[in-house]
């Protein structure tokens, strides 16, 4: 019996840890949005570096040649301009050119160094934002480190895909990336209206702040 206690109290202790370790991380995210939040400047780099890191990322697709099957997509048809791949990943690359698995590897790091954290620090400054102007908990910052999550996810078996190049990715792989790439679109969409309402609130309030 006491040495049953003593397991419970370890593993309650354990419980408490790690409760405790991932409520620091959260507060450690929301630390640094709500740092972004209050530095316009570094904001609007975050917006700048987002779209240098998107006309690099389309440059490099753009200048593969396209073989017969993908022309009818245009450069278009790699997974990150599709709403959660609209078809089967394999068949991507059943039509992709040879030129087009090494540019869109290339293409793929350009996106997780570039392109991810920089929207991903302005989304979560701009609900840091959006909370603080709708009175609702910060918490709600956390949706662009859920995009952010789901966009690796989907890149990363992307990538690992567009490496193997004759070889095909397991089903399951397949769907995963499907999946991760329809909630991180409706995720973003989600914030996106989010921080739209919030302006809307924020003006509205404002005018009648005015007009009184």
């Amino acid at each position: 019996m006491p040495e049953a206690a003593a397991r419970q109290t370890t593993n309650r202790h354990a419980a408490t840890e790690k409760q405790n370790s991932a409520f620091s991380h959260n507060e450690m995210i929301r630390s640094v949005y709500n740092y972004v939040e209050q530095r316009p400047k570094l904001l609007g780099l975050c917006f700048i570096a987002q779209l240098i890191g998107g006309q690099l990322f389309m440059r490099v697709i753009r200048s593969v040649p396209l073989s017969e099957e993908c022309k009818e997509f245009g450069h278009e048809c790699v997974p990150d301009m599709m709403f959660g791949l609209a078809f089967d990943l394999n068949y991507l690359y059943d039509i992709w050119s040879p030129e087009m698995f090494q540019a869109y590897a290339k293409c793929s790091l350009i996106d997780f160094f570039v392109i991810m954290p920089a929207y991903t620090l302005a989304l979560g400054a701009l609900l840091v934002r959006s909370a603080k102007s709708l009175g609702m908990s910060e918490t709600l910052s956390h949706l662009a480190t859920l995009a952010v999550t789901l966009d690796v996810m989907e890149t990363y078996i992307s990538r690992q895909g567009s490496l193997l190049y004759s070889k095909r990715l397991p089903t399951m792989a397949v769907r995963l990336a499907s999946i991760s790439g329809q909630c991180k679109w409706l995720t973003c969409y989600v914030s996106l209206i989010l921080i739209a309402g919030a302006w809307f609130v924020s003006r509205r309030v404002g005018t009648k702040g005015k007009s009184a």
